[in-house]
């Protein structure tokens, strides 16, 4: 079982819509029920991730079938083959494996609405996902993707006004709901601390 704790410290926010414009929320499931009772809320005191309030580490698979729209994921087998095989058989075997998270790589160039792969039906298919997952009592890590499985192309690797477009599409549909957190930007590639590269983060 793979511990997702302290190095996601700096990647991870809240999901608090802070610094992001929120969209319409989705509408086909996300309002249903999909948010758990306080006792799985996400919150941070000092170095240490609590949920419902008590310290956690937390204990999480990811699952790599919600990375790209149809058109790109179809291109890559095992991918596609994640997401033919994704649904609530899934998510219950992971609880019996003994996770309390799930963690989900998006595309970024699936979700934002200025890239040529941009497919709104994609977009409800990962919301779908999480909304799902948030029903059957797992917390939900939302990791954004640039690389290669994703189908995003011509990414810097780090945060710019695309990533800031693909996680409005996400926010203003799950903000309220503490059991979910936000990983920024996935594996971002290796830069010199430099002012402008710091700067990119914030």
């Amino acid at each position: 079982m793979r511990k997702m704790a302290a190095a996601l410290c700096l990647a991870l926010a809240l999901v608090t819509g802070a610094g992001v414009a929120p969209t319409a929320p989705f509408v086909a499931g996300w309002h249903a029920g999909a948010a758990q009772a306080a006792s799985d809320d996400i919150t941070i005191e000092g170095n240490r991730f609590l949920r419902g309030g008590r310290p956690w580490v937390a204990e999480g698979v990811t699952l790599i079938g919600m990375v790209a729209p149809d058109k790109q994921i179809a291109e890559r087998a095992s991918y596609n083959a994640a997401r033919k095989r994704f649904g609530a058989d899934m998510l219950t075997a992971v609880k019996a494996y003994g996770a309390d998270t799930v963690r989900y790589q998006v595309s970024q160039g699936g979700h934002d609405p200025q890239s040529p792969i941009y497919d709104p039906a994609y977009r409800g298919q990962v919301l779908d996902a999480i909304a799902l997952t948030r029903k059957m009592g797992l917390n939900v890590i939302v990791s954004m993707q640039w690389q290669g499985p994703s189908g995003t192309k011509n990414s810097s690797g780090m945060p710019d006004d695309t990533t800031r477009r693909a996680w409005s599409s996400i926010i203003g549909a799950t903000a309220g709901d503490r059991g979910i957190m936000l990983e920024r930007l996935n594996a971002p590639p290796g830069k010199e601390h430099t002012p402008a590269n710091r700067a990119a983060w914030q």
